[in-house]
């Protein structure tokens, strides 16, 4: 009887559980699915510099929480996890032995840029399912070759469990505020550039990341899985839904994206209306959320180039 019982309560908790959270659209390709995350974490700082490590490590257990979230939906943890605006290691190392991410097999690949904020691009990848082959940040440079203040276009090659290689970029290009394209056109040529390189060794080349634009760019030789994705939007901009963080692969890879828009993301926008990603803060005020971004999940299957 106390057996029922309690098998009784734990499925009234799995409903409440469920009920509370947007359900996501389920976009599984099967077993054998690559699941590649990216999320742009919003000034994600170095709480020993900035001095406020209630939130810091509240912002580490809300990002822990949310890939197990992803795990619960995808049914497994995700191969690799991109990330933007991470200002150094120290955050990255916190969150993977603070939070219960200590019990995964998430290594991280971090490299500081010459961004005049100091934020940096980040990539965790699973070393149970990956071979890290090589790394590499990739700077952004104008016209004349000069180094621009932004954020390097971060790259990790791996080697799957079945010998595939795969490359993974990871982008944040510079934003348009004050209509200035220099910087992202010159992040989109290195981009381009890296693609076409990556192109020569057949692998599968992913290219995740905030690319601070809407669908509409092309990237030779690669294809945007935004232009058939789920969700309206991945941040929200005076009331507009605006698709920003992206993923583009190579050809011959097929794949899904989806945005994750989990309800414990999001708050009410009290002056458009409607919803809205939460901020980790607004100002000096605690917010009690995450980032102005939802993570975008993108699912690949890496055997489609071998059936062609």
């Amino acid at each position: 009887m106390g057996a029922e019982v309690f098998l009784f309560f734990k499925a009234c908790l799995n409903e409440i559980y469920h009920f509370g959270r947007k359900k996501m659209k389920n976009v599984i390709i099967g077993m054998l699915a690559f699941t590649v995350v990216f999320w742009n974490l919003e000034n994600f700082m170095d709480c020993r510099k900035a001095g406020r490590k209630y939130s810091f490590y509240r912002k580490c257990e809300a990002v822990c929480k949310e890939i197990f979230r992803m795990e619960d939906e995808l049914g497994d943890l995700p191969d690799a996890v991109g990330f933007a605006e991470v200002e150094d290691s120290f955050v990255v190392w916190s969150l993977l032995k603070t939070t219960l991410l200590r019990k995964t097999p998430y290594s991280f690949i971090h490299y500081d840029s010459p961004d005049h904020r100091g934020i940096d691009c980040v990539l965790l990848y699973r070393r149970d399912r990956l071979r890290l082959l090589n790394s590499k940040p990739n700077h952004v440079c104008d016209s004349l070759g000069r180094v621009m203040a932004t954020r390097d276009i971060l790259l990790g090659s791996f080697e799957t469990r079945d010998s595939a290689r795969v490359d993974i970029l990871v982008n944040h290009h510079p934003s348009q505020i004050g209509g200035k394209t220099e910087g992202r056109n010159a992040a989109k040529a290195c981009m381009q550039r890296l693609c076409d390189s990556l192109a020569s060794f057949s692998g599968t080349i992913v290219s995740i990341g905030d690319f601070n634009e809407g669908p509409g760019w092309k990237c030779g030789g690669m294809k945007d899985l935004s232009e058939n994705s789920i969700g309206s939007g991945s941040i929200r901009f005076n009331g507009e839904w605006e698709l920003i963080d992206r993923c583009y692969t190579d050809t011959l890879t097929e794949g899904r994206m989806m945005v994750f828009d989990d309800s414990v993301l999001t708050e009410p926008d009290s002056v458009h209306g409607g919803e809205k990603p939460r901020r980790t803060a607004i100002g000096p005020r605690y917010n009690g959320g995450v980032s102005d971004h939802y993570p975008i999940v993108v699912e690949l299957d890496l055997k489609a180039r071998n059936r062609r």
